[in-house]
């Protein structure tokens, strides 16, 4: 293949387009660490990767083409809106304004058109009226894109102005209801977008990007098992990556992999397959295929050990069921290890251990491999340039395999799924059934203006004031616990909450969620429960402004390894589907070809496959029961390629030859043995359809000059055969037919023809 194959389960790490940032020690490589950096902290052994090109980093207009919220490294020197400094690339830093301020190295973008007279504001239009629906003071509005481009006739530049709790509304008059937006006049804005941040570089570029940690050399190297610390800050790269939908441009719609949060879990039924689950909690909808309550996209899997797994019959032990109560939901996590770190001994051994398979190295750009052959040994070794001839997971082993044949291409890689398990189930409390304290909480319930939220509301904290939520928490024992909180912040860029366990705790950030509508889950804290009640409380301090709506509290539970892990499956097809059918989803034609070329290849060079196709065609050719010597010889010759009948040699040499099976049924003694015809069990019933055949040809019957052929229908009815008349696509009767009665039934003979045999036919 062209491709190396997917596997079912990934492993949390990085994109490989964007690995710079380290979060374990297992992300780098041989006996580096990942050096955990305090803000911009010096990388010991590291310089700046800054060069400050004057063409990238000179004076610039402002730039608001890209859009809002964009995520990841979408922003270049002075490109905006952004809202954090990872949304910036290179060393570049987001200059986060008030209002209007100048952004250091830009320079204005351009002015507008002299204010239009003042107009009152208009609110009969009705909220959430959606694109193009509010003219200039008219309102509820939610993004630019539901103002109006023109008034009176005349093309007019309209934006959605975000207020800030009871803040005026420029270019109209009357006093605005609280909590709504207007279109406005785009008004003289000389500097950007009000309220726009951009990128930017700072005087003092410092190493590497805030936040990331970076790989070192150690003066000493620690053994033993590295500490992990994945990050799930939802607009950085996250450990896993989400599947969700993108809305932006044209080219940037449909479903992709993006960075937020997202668990790979699995689900197992009662038979041991399993499909592929994925959990996040910044998602709306979860796609259904890789839905936990939806997905029936099981698969095979080989179970390691003593074949065990959880299943809804035997307990789902510390995984959970799901709603519908026929499979159980599983934490994962995935190991891949170098299995050969030495040259193995044979190809056995190779075929023994190794199951993913790679592409060929002969199709890699020139010098991408160096190849070896080792002496009396019948496999290649393909070393990836710069490994030195040392065995890496990209090591590749070529062998012809001794069963069929065919060059086969495998990773010196084993992958494995390990099952893990939850202390408690998840506990999930909706922001409606949160304690209320303070005259800054807003109850909304059955809330119209959004949809994304869960359960019957959510709650909001509304302006300066001091507010709170308490939620009440019973534990039958002291444990430890991962708390966060699902929200939507879209007006500022941070928000400050206290948050405390039975009135201990600290302030923590609530960020900007960009978009309306976007809810996203905030960074887990550890946090300690007292056996019994507990008190989890949200504050909204006074004298800090904030419209932070908060939708539920979610706790969870560490999790620990189970017993039962599985070999990682591997697949060609990605699970990003195309929706515009543009080739832009991972669902690509060419993955479909691979992925069926690989399912075929594996049925066809199956080890049941010669003794299958050899015991139906001899049964097809006179003989309902042969015996294990017949289709053993039949079969290696399936295998082989070659059957000797004397000095003569039929076949092609190659596995799946035609002739040489053939030669095997028609010439192997047993096809034509005299003694055999005295055993009652040997050979086959005559089919129906063939008793008039024979007594035609016994009567020598001959077509007439007129005739040309004899018409011998309707025959179905009568004989239960006729040609082209089928009772299934599969045949007249089933290969594996026994008789329900005489002798045949205590020997244990199949007898298909005698499926369609009764009184009548005969």
């Amino acid at each position: 293949f062209l491709l190396s194959p997917r596997l079912f389960f990934i492993l949390p790490t990085r994109s490989p387009t964007k690995n710079r940032d380290c979060d374990a020690d297992s992300d780098c490589v041989g006996d580096l660490k990942c050096f955990q950096r305090s803000g911009d902290q010096d990388v010991p052994g590291c310089a700046s990767t800054i060069s400050v090109d004057p063409l990238l980093y000179g004076p610039k207009k402002l730039d608001d083409s890209v859009g809002n919220n964009k995520g990841y490294e979408a922003y270049m020197h002075c490109q905006g809106d952004c809202d954090r400094d990872t949304d910036c690339q290179g060393p570049l830093k987001c200059f986060q304004r008030d209002g209007d301020e100048d952004v250091p190295g830009c320079i204005a973008s351009e002015q507008f058109d002299e204010a239009l007279a003042d107009i009152p504001l208009d609110e009969s239009v009705g909220n959430n009226q959606g694109e193009a629906a509010y003219g200039r003071c008219q309102g509820d509005c939610d993004r630019d894109s539901d103002c109006k481009g023109e008034e009176n006739g005349e093309a007019i530049d309209l934006y959605c102005f975000q207020r800030s709790g009871d803040e005026p509304v420029p270019g109209c008059t009357g006093s605005p209801a609280s909590s709504r937006d207007y279109c406005v006049q785009k008004l003289k804005e000389t500097y950007g977008k009000s309220r726009s941040d951009y990128c930017y570089l700072p005087e003092n570029p410092t190493v590497g990007k805030t936040g990331s940690d970076y790989c070192f050399q150690p003066t000493t190297v620690n053994f033993g098992s590295a500490g992990t610390d994945y990050c799930v800050d939802p607009y950085q790269e996250s450990g896993v990556f989400k599947f969700g939908k993108v809305i932006g441009s044209e080219y940037e719609l449909g479903y992709h992999w993006t960075s937020f949060d997202c668990s790979v879990q699995a689900k197992i039924n009662n038979e041991g397959r399993v499909a592929l689950v994925h959990e996040t909690d910044n998602m709306g909808t979860v796609p259904p295929h890789v839905n936990a309550e939806t997905t029936l996209n099981y698969f095979n899997v080989y179970w390691n050990g003593d074949g065990s797994f959880p299943s809804p019959e035997t307990g789902c032990g510390t995984c959970r069921l799901n709603d519908d109560e026929d499979a159980c939901i599983c934490p994962t996590q995935v190991v891949d290890e170098i299995v050969f770190e030495l040259e193995p001994d044979s190809v056995e051994e190779i075929l023994q251990n190794l199951y993913i398979g790679a592409i060929a190295p002969d199709i890699s750009d020139p010098g991408s491999f160096t190849s070896l052959s080792p002496t009396n040994k019948e496999f290649t070794v393909h070393f990836p340039q710069g490994s030195d001839g040392v065995y890496t997971s990209d090591t590749i082993f070529e062998l012809k395999h001794p069963y069929h044949g065919a060059v086969v291409y495998l990773k010196n890689s084993k992958s494995t799924v390990t099952l893990k398990g939850w202390a408690h189930p998840t506990v999930v409390f909706g922001g409606e059934d949160a304690a209320i304290g303070g005259s800054a909480v807003n109850v909304r319930a059955n809330e119209t203006s959004r949809q994304a939220f869960t359960g019957d509301g959510y709650m909001q904290f509304d302006g300066a004031g001091e507010g709170t939520l308490d939620w009440t928490i019973t534990v039958p024992a002291a444990a430890t616990a991962m708390l966060s909180f699902r929200f939507e912040n879209t007006m500022y860029a941070s928000s400050p909450m206290e948050i405390s366990v039975n009135s201990v705790g600290g302030v923590v950030e609530l960020e900007s969620t960009g978009a309306y509508e976007n809810w996203i889950q905030s960074d887990p804290i550890q946090i300690s429960l007292n056996e019994g009640s507990n008190t989890i409380q949200i504050k909204h301090s006074s004298g800090i402004t904030s419209f932070t709506k908060i939708d539920s509290l979610k706790i969870e539970w560490d999790t620990g390894e189970t017993s039962s892990s599985f070999r990682n499956a591997p697949h060609f097809m990605g699970l990003s589907k195309d929706y515009g059918n543009d080739g832009e989803g991972e669902t690509a034609p060419r993955d479909a070809h691979y992925e069926t070329d690989a399912v075929l290849d594996h049925y066809f060079h199956h080890p049941n496959v010669p003794p299958f196709i050899c015991t139906r065609l001899i049964q097809r050719h006179g003989v309902s029961n042969p015996s294990a010597a017949y289709v053993g010889t039949c079969s290696e010759a399936f295998r082989s390629g070659t059957y000797m009948s004397g000095d003569v040699a039929f076949g092609s040499n190659e596995y799946g030859s035609l002739e040489a099976t053939m030669a095997a049924i028609a010439l192997e003694p047993e096809a034509a043995s005299s003694v055999l015809d005295a055993d009652a069990g040997y050979g086959h019933l005559r089919e129906n359809y063939l008793k008039p055949i024979q007594l035609l040809r016994s009567l020598e019957a001959e077509f007439t000059p007129e005739v040309h052929h004899y018409d011998l229908r309707p025959l179905f009815g009568l004989l239960g055969q006729e040609p082209h008349h089928f009772a299934t696509v599969f045949s007249w009767f089933r290969p594996e037919y026994q008789a329900d009665v005489g002798p045949s039934v205590a020997a244990g003979y199949v007898a298909p023809e005698s499926m369609i045999v009764n009184m009548p036919s005969i």
